[in-house]
């Protein structure tokens, strides 16, 4: 289950060949995906047409290609770092809100327990 976004931006590299979304989130990569797919296939629909090897579109109608893509071409932090002021809170437990039903007692798994450092999340992942 998707748990929230704590920050997420567009920016382009340095020799601004490339537009790269950065995100910081809570829960398992697929979900987050997924949920993109679902709540804002539109804006991806539209920076696919400038993707080789994008996925077939809409992607909220193609939604295991689109998380496929996005897992192919995903990078994390630089050395799997990534600092959390409040390595133990999902995005919505710091904004005072309760867990769904279906969340309770398993925020343990929203952390990373691969090369990433306890509390990462994100684009850290396995």
């Amino acid at each position: 289950r998707f748990g929230g976004v704590h920050f997420a931006w567009f920016e382009f590299t340095e020799d601004e060949r490339s537009l790269v979304l950065r995100t910081i989130y809570d829960g398992p990569f697929e979900a987050y995906v997924q949920h993109f797919a679902l709540f804002a296939g539109d804006l991806f629909d539209g920076l696919f047409e400038y993707l080789e090897g994008a996925p077939p579109r809409p992607v909220a109608s193609h939604v295991f290609e689109f998380v496929e893509t996005l897992k192919r071409l995903n990078r994390g932090p630089l050395g799997a770092y990534l600092y959390s002021a409040y390595p133990e809170l999902t995005a919505r437990q710091r904004r005072g809100k309760p867990a769904p039903a279906s969340d309770a007692g398993d925020a343990g798994e929203q952390l990373s327990d691969g090369p990433c450092p306890r509390g990462a999340r994100g684009e850290c992942h396995d």
